[in-house]
């Protein structure tokens, strides 16, 4: 006979579409204020000036772009050197379907939320239920730091790379499960894309990961097969990325990168206060500084609630989870600098508040644990989420709410090209300029200056250029601009492309030049088609070349340096061997696994 549903079923049939209706709730509120195409008011701007300088570039042909030279009033910096490059080409593939920059943004910013929420359900629903996974997908992307690192912050790279990083932990757990190809793939693939993402959630990425790793090693015995191919697809992930971080690594030398991890970029001048981690009025401001009223309660509550789990195996990972979720909320706060100071490497990270991120993160993980463990009847525990996801939304909606720049109220998208765009700020803040700091980062990033460059005097060509710009003097291109800094000679262009540049100069004297444009040794100058060498001076923005008399061709052209060559050489050959490994194993007979751990080890998803 054919069994009927009975009405406790149907009840719970129709508490869990309820549920899904609330995590579309939860989804709807996190991204409300997307849909727009205003620029909103946010710490670092960027994102924008970057992806439209990168879609201009990549209209010229130019789709892997390195130096952008629109950059510093076009002088021009080696910005994807040494920044992670990955996000800002998946905004372009949102530019080349013809939306704009202020709406490509925001659609990758859509698929991040998505990813994060999606992800953080997937890992959880791993060691707990359903109605428990759904919870912590929502609570991760409803917490106020989440919220404010997309509209107060800005940090939009940041936490597209954060939400990356719940699904490289469901991999891992999925892979320990059942370590098979798909697994160790997804592995691979996660993890390398993190690193071409953002370097420093790369770093929290792979302390997560690692202390996860040893974590599960302690929990199983006879592992040793899958903690070699988990420590194999690091390995891999690292050889297949090295066409970026290989650069950046030999080449940091050369800007100047060291400099702003001190002032106001100094880790110990922005240690989070407790009435910032606290923010109990829900200041919008704050967001990017607070634990959140849920988080900070998932946290309390565990620590308190731990000893009445009755499973030994969910309290160690409850154990685990809340206290790297502690130590990532004492890294904010300034009773660490202890720590900051004995880390190597820790300073770069120049705000303790990043570490909200990973604590939020796992926070959420251990929202869903608590759900599970301590509440046993499933109607009772689908009320208790839809219950936290409903005080999430209504505590997220202050942290949502974009405001538009008042003095930027006719800016469109043709005022994100470089040119356009200072001029828009200099004509608003010519009166203020302390106003216009907040404005400029993203045209006149000190990081990628040249070393010989003090940010004073940075500071001064800024200033110097930015008149120039507006008196429609000087540098008025995006690109290359030659000029004389001295004696009679006529410069006309023959040639002016982003990464190609070429002029006839006749000089009726000795002449010397200037070459509006920051070194690098990627750049090579020929004159009369034999390599010169210019001078550079220390403080002076540009190089100089003296030019005897007479007619000359000049050509300035960027060259692929050996490193950059042979990091693309080796990672290609690592993608190309991983590639044929991963065919070889699916070939194999035994195509589920690719360790000696057994079916038996596996267990079943609770409900």
């Amino acid at each position: 006979m054919r069994k009927t549903k009975t009405g406790k079923q149907h009840r719970q049939k129709f508490g869990v579409l309820a549920l899904y209706l609330m995590a579309l709730l939860a989804l709807a509120v996190s991204i409300s204020g997307l849909f727009t195409n205003v620029l909103p008011v946010l710490h670092d701007i960027n994102v924008y000036i970057w992806a439209n300088a990168i879609h201009e570039l990549t209209l010229k042909g130019i789709y892997f772009p390195q130096w952008v030279p629109q950059l510093w009033y076009g002088f021009g910096l080696p910005v994807f050197y040494f920044y992670n490059p990955l996000y800002y080409l998946v905004v372009e593939f949102f530019q080349t379907l013809k939306l704009g920059t202020v709406a490509s943004i925001n659609a990758v910013s859509i698929v991040s939320v998505v990813i994060g929420g999606y992800s953080m359900y997937l890992w959880v629903r791993e060691v707990a239920s359903r109605s428990s996974a759904i919870a912590s997908g929502a609570l991760f992307i409803l917490a106020p730091y989440f919220l404010s690192m997309i509209y107060t912050r800005g940090a939009l790279v940041e936490i597209f790379a954060l939400c990356l990083v719940p699904l490289l932990m469901w991999a891992i757990t999925k892979f320990w499960k059942e370590p098979g190809v798909k697994y160790w793939s997804i592995m691979i693939a996660v993890l390398s894309t993190i690193f071409l993402t953002h370097v420093l959630i790369s770093a929290v990425a792979v302390f997560i990961a690692v202390t996860y790793v040893i974590f599960l090693t302690l929990q199983k015995r006879g592992t040793t097969g899958i903690l070699t191919h988990t420590l194999y697809a690091g390995l891999i992930s690292s050889a297949v990325t090295a066409f970026y971080w290989l650069p950046a690594v030999v080449n940091i030398k050369l800007i100047n990168f060291p400099n702003v991890l001190e002032g106001r970029f100094f880790y110990n001048s922005n240690f989070v206060h407790l009435s910032e981690f606290l923010n109990l009025p829900l200041i919008k401001e704050h967001g990017w500084l607070t634990l959140g009223i849920l988080p900070l309660v998932v946290l309390v509550l565990g620590w308190i609630a731990q000893g009445e789990i009755m499973d030994e195996i969910k309290r160690k990972w409850l154990l685990f989870m809340l206290s790297l979720a502690s130590i990532f909320v004492l890294l904010t706060l300034p009773i660490s600098d202890f720590l900051w100071t004995m880390v190597p490497g820790l300073a770069t990270f120049q705000f303790p508040s990043r570490f909200l991120g990973p604590a939020v993160l796992l926070l959420a993980f251990v929202a869903g644990l608590l759900l599970d463990q301590l509440i046993h009847s499933q109607q009772a525990r689908i009320i208790m989420s839809a219950a936290a996801i409903a005080v999430a939304c209504l505590l997220a909606i202050p942290f949502v709410q974009t405001t538009p720049y008042f003095e930027f109220n006719n800016l469109g998208e043709q005022d994100l090209n470089v040119t356009n765009y200072m001029k828009q700020i200099y004509a608003r803040f010519a009166y203020a300029p302390k106003m216009g700091k907040r404005f400029d980062r993203g045209v006149v990033s000190f990081e990628y200056l040249p070393r010989r460059m003090s940010e004073a005097e940075a500071s001064k060509l800024m200033s110097n250029s930015f008149e120039r710009l507006v008196d429609e003097e000087g540098i008025l291109g995006d690109y290359i601009r030659v000029e004389m800094e001295s004696g009679d000679a006529q410069i006309t262009t023959q040639i002016d492309e982003p990464y190609n540049s070429k002029y006839l100069v006749n000089a009726n004297e000795d002449s010397r030049i200037r070459i509006n444009q920051f070194e690098f040794p990627a750049w090579q100058i020929r004159l009369d088609g034999k390599l010169v060498e210019t001078e550079i001076i220390f403080n002076e923005p540009g190089q100089f070349l003296d030019i005897p008399a007479g007619n000359h061709v000049l050509e300035i052209k960027l060259t692929t340096l050996p490193i950059v060559f042979w990091s693309r050489v080796f990672s290609g050959i690592a993608l190309l061997l991983t590639v044929m490994g991963l065919i070889w194993f699916k070939l194999r007979k035994n195509t589920a696994r690719i360790t000696g751990y057994g079916k038996a080890n596996q267990k079943k998803k609770s409900r």
